[in-house]
């Protein structure tokens, strides 16, 4: 019997047969997905609603931040002059639109629930409404509100409804069932405030200054850090901007595709890796659904991150590490291609060697900075996007906060290399040369960076996820090896996982 890339690629009738088949199968796992896929989307609900709540902290850190420098004056900085206290009262509306949200997106959560009692009773709105709907999960029989659900809606209920009693064994519970963040903070400080535990306050209080301190570092370094890097991006792109135009016939219109990988594939064998990459897709997470997400430890806010880490790299390995077999069994090897010359991932071409190349995926790195702020800032200003919303952003704050090394470590080998590995063979090395040596550099660069957004299912984040891949594709246009466009993308998931670390870290 012959091997699979030799049926695939011995006649065009059985390709096709192949690919139709593949088609089929695709919609008919779609089609069950959706008819049982309501797990997954409450999955989604709470992931989207948790970066809400993220999200609401961090301005909440930031307002306490500034509040507390000398001439800021103290309570959201109402000593301050009129334009710093309108400045301030628009960030806490946004911190409140951003938890009701979450509030709207899982009513039934106890923790949003939480977080948006602790949030409004630092602000002085109202919370009666709230402590009701606390009061009725106390007494609930429903199975799915826990134990622990219960135990620190009970300590919550006891802090902010006045009661006096037990308000020690409320802030132990507390401690136990909040990880430590903004809203953990305010929470015990109320609790130690009627109980008259001056002692305890003031070794809170003073904990709370020092993180105060650290996180107004912490700003600060990122701000210097992202203002540096921007400008050094933008000296990057206007020089290779004058470079660009001032070279003249010097390069050839498919210098990239050299005469071993020109024109090898056919629209077929290309269709027919990306519908075996998406089929793979939706049966490894159809698989890991029906397994049920809670037991494989894909829970966020649940103090199992290392779980949820080894969990999201086996996940993700098993979904896209099949792509690159794919890619050389079906496409590369029936043309006796071999895998990293396929896919020109090189660590020397002509004159560049591999710390070159490195280098130029360091500055390509850096010139993605500008170019991804201003597509954050035309998604926000004329499409109203608020950021991502990738339900992984969710399980990474909370790995942020869990203070886990172990689990810090396994985020960074998943985000910076196992991701770049496998998305810029596929989308660069593999169907930007495809569409390159057919259609020219700027059709390959449209088409492959918009797919390459479009995969990552994540809307808010499209425009710059397409600009990273137009900048990646540009490193590869230039060097001929996926190697720096690599290196550029793994350094680029590093750095946002480390500012998620900055800002949320312990």
């Amino acid at each position: 019997m012959a091997p699979p890339s030799s049926l695939v690629n011995k006649s065009s009738p059985i390709k096709n047969t192949f690919l139709f088949i593949l088609l089929g199968l695709v919609v008919l796992i779609v089609l069950r997905t959706f008819s049982v896929g309501s797990q997954h989307e409450k999955s989604q609900a709470r992931s989207a609603a948790l970066i809400q709540c993220y999200r609401a902290e961090m301005l909440m850190h930031f307002v306490d931040a500034m509040s507390s420098l000398p001439s800021r004056g103290n309570n959201f900085g109402l000593g301050a002059g009129v334009k710093t206290v309108d400045a301030f009262t628009k960030v806490i509306k946004q911190a409140e639109d951003f938890l009701d949200k979450a509030y709207k997106a899982e009513p039934n959560d106890v923790n949003i629930l939480v977080k948006n009692i602790i949030f409004k009773k630092r602000i002085n709105e109202d919370i009666k409404c709230d402590l009701n709907e606390l009061g009725v999960i106390i007494n609930s029989n429903e199975k799915h509100i826990s134990e622990k659900d219960k135990d620190l809606a009970s300590a919550i209920y006891s802090i902010y409804s006045g009661i006096k009693s037990n308000n020690l064994n409320a802030a132990r519970v507390i401690e136990t069932h909040l990880p430590d963040s903004w809203f953990r903070e305010q929470a015990l400080l109320k609790a130690y405030e009627l109980s008259n535990e001056n002692a305890e306050i003031d070794v809170l209080r003073s904990t709370i200054a020092t993180k105060t301190r650290i996180y107004i570092l912490k700003i600060v370094m990122i701000t210097i850090g992202f203002t540096i890097a921007a400008l050094c991006g933008s000296l990057i792109l206007l020089y290779q901007a004058i470079i660009s135009f001032k070279q003249t016939s010097k390069v050839s219109e498919n210098s990239l595709v050299d005469d071993k990988t020109k024109n090898i594939f056919d629209w077929q064998t290309v269709a027919f890796v990306f519908i075996a990459w998406f089929f793979t897709q939706i049966a490894v997470g159809a698989l890991f659904m029906s397994l049920k997400q809670r037991a494989l430890g894909i829970q966020v806010g649940q103090g199992n991150s290392l779980m949820s880490a080894l969990s999201i790299g086996l996940i993700y390995a098993l979904s896209n590490g099949p792509a690159l077999l794919y890619i050389y069994f079906f496409a590369l090897r029936p043309h006796g291609q071999k895998f990293l010359n396929g896919l020109n991932l090189r660590f020397r071409v002509n004159n560049n060697g591999s710390l070159s190349l490195v280098i130029i995926g360091f500055l390509t790195w850096l010139a993605a900075f500008p170019l991804v702020i201003a597509a954050y800032f035309i998604s926000a200003t004329f499409f109203g996007s608020s950021g991502s919303s990738n339900p992984i952003i969710a399980i990474v704050m909370d790995a942020a906060q869990a203070n886990s090394s172990l689990t810090v470590v396994v985020f960074y080998i998943i985000l910076g290399v196992l991701a770049p590995l496998c998305e810029e063979s596929l989308f660069r090395g593999f169907f930007y040369s495809y569409l390159r040596s057919r259609h020219g550099m700027l059709f390959a660069n449209v088409i492959s960076s918009g797919l390459f957004a479009i995969a990552h299912m994540d809307i808010g984040a499209v425009l710059p996820l397409f600009c990273l891949g137009c900048i990646f594709a540009c490193a590869y246009e230039k060097t001929n090896s996926i190697l720096p466009a690599m290196i550029a993308h793994g350094l680029w998931n590093s750095a946002t996982f480390t500012l998620v670390l900055l800002l949320f870290g312990a």
